[in-house]
């Protein structure tokens, strides 16, 4: 069986790559949102939406796969 973050990098790698790298950055990297939002040149508001939808989508993905 794969291995928990063999799964989480299945998910990511099916989602856009605004979100995935959103979520990256968010809970595997623990950068904080206003350095992502500088890093992408946008604003908090932008990378908390992202972040958001990210996940929505990251659960979408979970259910589709039969994983959750």
């Amino acid at each position: 069986k794969d291995s928990l973050r063999d799964q989480v990098a299945s998910v990511l790698s099916r989602m856009p790559s605004k979100l995935s790298r959103a979520l990256e950055g968010f809970f595997l990297e623990d950068t904080p949102q206003a350095a992502m939002a500088k890093e992408e040149g946008v604003g908090v508001g932008v990378i908390k939406t992202r972040v958001l939808r990210g996940k929505k989508e990251f659960r979408k993905i979970i259910k589709q796969q039969g994983l959750s």
